[in-house]
């Protein structure tokens, strides 16, 4: 059990450690910049400015249905703090305090909200990076567990175009997996094979 733990050290120590810049690997005593690392490891989100606009305009849009029970709520001001927690890396449950914070909305609706929010725009960015990738398909997958709901059920391993959307009875409306509050349902990518 101990070589496993040595191991495993030595592997992260190694992943994490930045002595590439003298070109010298870590040894024993060295010590560990995670923070350095995780920094240079950062994935920055990237959109064309073409998706970046589709995005701003589609993710008001898509949340003013979940906002209609809070008419004060400035639509695209939530939009923007929304966004800003998402492309920083944040997870919903900050965005939920904030959302209670700012838009004076009780703590149970903003953690519903806040989850729908990044679900939401977390699905739209994937449509358009896939988009911009040339992947005009997916497969619809459920978690394929007692949870699933009938209308995702029916959908599980069926093949649909981006451009064309299942519609998903319990919202009424074309819909993207996970964009709906609860949905675990995921998009896998369909790459078409090269001519």
């Amino acid at each position: 059990m101990n070589i496993m733990f040595k191991t495993i050290r030595k592997m992260l120590k190694t992943l994490f450690d930045m002595p590439a810049q003298s070109g010298i690997p870590p040894t024993e005593g060295d010590t560990v910049e995670i923070g350095l690392t995780a920094e240079s490891l950062e994935i920055k989100p990237e959109l064309t400015k073409a998706s970046w606009k589709i995005l701003a305009k589609q993710f008001p849009e898509h949340m003013r249905l979940y906002l209609a029970e809070f008419p004060d709520v400035d639509v695209q001001r939530f939009c923007e703090v929304a966004t800003e927690n998402a492309l920083a890396g944040y997870r919903a449950d900050r965005l939920a305090t904030i959302i209670q914070e700012n838009f004076k909305i009780p703590a149970v609706k903003a953690e519903t909200l806040a989850c729908q929010a990044t679900s939401v725009y977390m699905t739209l960015f994937q449509r358009l990076k896939h988009g911009e990738a040339g992947v005009t398909r997916f497969i619809w997958r459920t978690a394929g567990d007692q949870r699933v709901c009938p209308d995702c059920a029916r959908l599980d391993g069926k093949t649909f175009l981006y451009t064309d959307p299942p519609v998903i009875h319990c919202t009424g409306r074309d819909v993207w997996t996970g964009e709906y509050c609860g949905c675990r349902c995921i998009e896998e990518s369909v790459l078409d094979p090269i001519e």
